[in-house]
């Protein structure tokens, strides 16, 4: 009875554990498609002017 039951614990523990390894590889590959979008160049002249007058400050 005891082979038995530790048979039928390591076969459940095996499909749990194929289990596992179908999930992780899906979001292994899921992860692999990801795409960073494009960046965006942020170009405001006042804030470039207001970082130019800090800047100088700063300096001195």
């Amino acid at each position: 009875l005891q082979i038995a039951q530790n048979t039928y614990k390591t076969v459940r523990i095996g499909g749990e554990l194929i289990n596992l390894l179908r999930s992780s590889n899906k979001s292994f590959e899921i992860l692999l498609n990801i795409q960073v979008p494009d960046l965006l160049i942020f170009e405001n002249k006042q804030m470039k002017h207001e970082f130019a007058i800090l800047t100088q400050k700063l300096s001195q």
